[in-house]
């Protein structure tokens, strides 16, 4: 299970945007320059396609778990 959702779970990256008004050179400007100190949140997924289910299934196999393997192997049907 852990395997599962480290490969294909969520991922989360924290963002801050910096305005042009905040960055070094001919814009900045110490009047206009506030940074949001809340960080965006980013959120992808890591694809599911034939590539990246043969590692997870390598993977599997290579931890012991070689009939879970198979028995995925033969329910997932990828497009």
């Amino acid at each position: 299970m852990y395997q599962a959702v480290n490969t294909f779970g969520p991922r989360w990256e924290k963002k801050i945007e910096i305005p042009k008004e905040c960055k070094p050179g001919p814009d900045f400007s110490a009047e206009d320059c506030v940074i949001n100190s809340e960080p965006v949140i980013v959120t992808y997924k890591n694809p599911l396609n034939k590539d990246s289910l043969d590692a997870f299934l390598s993977e599997l196999r290579k931890t012991g778990y070689s009939q879970e393997a198979t028995e995925l192997e033969s329910a997932v049907k990828l497009q």
